[in-house]
């Protein structure tokens, strides 16, 4: 069975410490001059007139008149409208508890509720019911 290895000595110690002294010291190096990259890029980097042309989309401006109650933004998204926007939605899932073992009146009820809310619907539409 071998020896088992006796603890490391001082100056093993110092120059594991100044590896990694060097190692994080090239880390902070190379992040710092990322860091610098970056910031030159953001505030000071411009870049050539003729190849920005090709990459850049025309600019166009114009004035787009909105309608009454209209509040558009600067890119044409409607910020605020006083024009009434419905949704219509219908829950489709049917509790047949409710309904199994009761008379018909549940249904004749429902059925009669519906009827009403379509013709309103066609009166506010301009349909026929």
């Amino acid at each position: 069975m071998a020896a088992p290895k006796q603890n490391t000595t001082k100056k093993e110690r110092d120059r594991i410490g100044m590896i990694l002294y060097r190692f994080y010291a090239l880390v902070l190096f190379i992040g710092v001059v990322i860091i610098g990259r970056m910031a030159y890029i953001q505030w000071f980097w411009k870049p050539d007139e003729d190849i920005a042309r090709f990459f850049l989309p025309p600019s166009t401006r114009s004035v787009i008149e909105p309608e009454r109650g209209a509040i558009i933004g600067y890119d044409g998204k409607i910020l605020a409208i006083s024009t009434p926007m419905y949704r219509l939605a219908m829950d489709c899932t049917v509790r047949k508890d409710e309904f199994r073992g009761k008379p018909d009146s549940l249904e004749s009820n429902w059925l009669a509720k519906a009827k009403a809310f379509t013709k309103g619907l066609a009166a506010e539409t301009g349909g026929d019911a």
